[in-house]
């Protein structure tokens, strides 16, 4: 749910995600991940940077005032859930 992800994302859109290893060779800057976050549960977003030595990415939201790591910081790789590889729309974009 929400609007951080609006408009590549809508309420009732679904997600096929490849659970992957935690290795950055199967991430590159633009996926779209999924991860958990310990205050705000299950969050999907656009990895922008990613730190190979600390084991760390750095995830946007595509809407501008989407949350995203500018407020969470960077996400350790140990958190990612998968890589989305598919999307499945509820209805036409807007």
């Amino acid at each position: 749910t929400g609007d951080s992800m609006y408009p590549r994302y809508q309420h009732g859109d679904f997600v096929l995600i490849r659970k992957t290893p935690i290795s950055f060779t199967n991430y590159q800057r633009g996926d779209v991940i999924v991860f958990e976050h310990a205050l705000y549960g299950t969050l999907i977003k656009k990895i922008d940077q990613i730190d190979g030595e600390n084991k760390k990415v750095f995830v946007i939201a595509e809407h501008d005032d989407g949350l995203d790591s500018r407020q969470l910081g960077w996400i350790d790789m140990k958190c990612i859930i998968g890589k989305v590889i598919r999307d499945i729309r509820s209805k036409p974009p807007v």
